[in-house]
């Protein structure tokens, strides 16, 4: 009889590229979060995370006025595994 960690996962919550394993998303998650909702996921002030785009240390795509965080630059800045 097989036990559950033998049986191979159908649709794994990752995938691996290179040594690096990458989120898979669902339809409906979110790719962006603004600059305050990031800085309340990092435990930074909506001021420091503001300062933090403007200085290049925290990695942003403007739309037209807009700012946002990919979820992937966070993603890689806490090193999610």
């Amino acid at each position: 009889m097989e036990s559950i960690s033998d049986v191979p996962e159908s649709n794994p919550p990752h995938r691996v590229v290179g040594e690096r394993r990458i989120l898979r998303r669902r339809e409906d998650e979110r790719l962006v979060y603004t600059v305050p909702e990031a800085a309340r996921m990092l435990g930074i002030s909506r001021a420091h995370g503001y300062d933090l785009v403007a200085s290049g240390e925290l990695a942003h795509v403007r739309l037209g006025r807009r700012v946002v965080i990919p979820v992937r630059v966070i993603e890689r800045l806490l090193d999610v595994d």
